[in-house]
């Protein structure tokens, strides 16, 4: 009777274990699409052909409008230096904080000689500014509304965080990257 129980015991054990496993899987498979959902993209293809990477190519060039209603070109504001574009956006739950470090960091990464690059995805611009001034980001915000660099830098999730070298070439990618590691 007693080994009996305790093969009761073990297996309940091992079918836990076995749907921990599942849930993980389940997780970590099906979060990409969670987030194209969520930024409005659920439709873009799936196909497993390899893009080339961004890596070590120029960085698009690009023209888009401030919160303050000015002309962004990232040539002119890059010539010659480093940068950080990060993108993000007001629904995503990991971008806050960054906001709030680039924001009481940007006079650091100014002396450094990197320019950062703000720029929100896709929405409109009463909800960043509500959004600024709700958390006193005080940062030059780029709008992205039409989400015309998603194609030109490959954007799959927020936040991405996207770093340049002084001659214009993209040196790596980050998605939802850890502020201690920058």
């Amino acid at each position: 009777m007693l080994n009996f129980r305790a093969s009761i015991f073990l297996n309940k054990r091992k079918i836990i274990k076995i749907c921990l496993v599942g849930v993980i899987f389940f997780i970590v498979h099906s979060e990409p699409i969670l987030i194209k959902k969520a930024m409005g993209e659920e439709n873009l293809s799936n196909n497993n052909s390899q893009k080339p990477s961004l890596i070590d190519q120029l960085a698009p060039n690009f023209l888009l409008t401030t919160l303050n209603g000015e002309t962004f070109n990232l040539s002119e504001v890059i010539k010659n230096r480093r940068a950080m574009i990060y993108f993000w956006a007001t629904w995503c739950p990991n971008c806050l904080k960054k906001l709030q470090y680039f924001s009481e960091s940007a006079e650091m990464f100014e002396q450094q000689n990197i320019a950062l690059v703000i720029i929100n995805y896709g929405e409109e611009k009463e909800r960043v500014v509500e959004y600024i001034n709700q958390y006193n980001i005080d940062l030059n915000i780029v709008l992205d509304q039409e989400k015309s660099l998603q194609k030109s830098y490959d954007l799959n999730s927020l936040p991405t965080l996207i770093f340049i070298n002084s001659e214009g070439l993209i040196k790596n990618i980050k998605h939802d990257l850890d502020l201690h590691n920058l």
